[in-house]
């Protein structure tokens, strides 16, 4: 299982992931839980992070990211995504509709956007919902993260001040939801730049 949170400030995003996977019992570290995706024709930072099933993940990030290393702006970039998303679901998850939930499979992404020219957004992806956060979680972890993201971050402003609250919200759902483990994967997206450092917690 996973959880995955984004966060945004003035300074830019920072987006974090545990790298524990579960198959069927079995218990492994998952490097994979963050695509981070450097456009250079248009200069533009796509870091994204999902939980649910991981081939689907994978599909539906690939399937996000069709045509959007061709723009600047990012009203255009946001609406590509939502275009891109809900065309996956509609391929992908909808057929699945009928089946049970627990049969069904899953897929919840956090993107964050940076543009050369300044530009930055956090968005949240899930079914044919598609939205911009300042912050949210994803994943097993998603309620204890939920709790504890408001009152730590909601005065934070600078990357700095951002990073070391994700840190310690992952560290606490780490150590309190079963499902959720391993080190931790942090990238920082600033205004215009990238900056991805990998943490590893003992």
């Amino acid at each position: 299982m996973t959880i995955v949170a984004g966060f945004q400030c003035n300074e830019g995003i920072v987006l974090c992931a545990d790298s524990q996977e579960t198959i069927s019992g079995y218990v492994k570290n998952y490097d994979g839980k963050i695509r981070t995706i450097i456009f250079h024709d248009s200069s533009s930072v796509i870091s994204i992070g999902g939980a649910g099933d991981a081939d689907y993940i994978k599909m539906a990030m690939d399937k996000a990211v069709s045509g959007v290393g061709d723009l600047e702006d990012i009203g255009e970039i946001e609406k590509l995504l939502e275009a891109n998303l809900l065309d996956f679901f509609a391929k992908h998850l909808a057929p699945w509709a009928t089946y049970p939930s627990h049969e069904r499979p899953a897929v919840e992404l956090l993107i964050a956007v940076s543009t050369k020219m300044g530009a930055l957004g956090l968005f949240h992806y899930s079914g044919t919902s598609f939205r911009q956060t300042g912050s949210a979680a994803i994943g097993a972890g998603i309620l204890l993260a939920n709790s504890l993201i408001h009152p730590l971050t909601w005065k934070l402003e600078t990357l700095k001040e951002l990073s070391s609250a994700a840190l310690y919200i992952l560290f606490r759902v780490k150590h309190q939801v079963d499902s959720c483990g391993g080190f931790t994967n942090l990238v920082l997206l600033r205004k215009a730049a990238t900056r991805h450092l990998r943490i590893r917690e003992i």
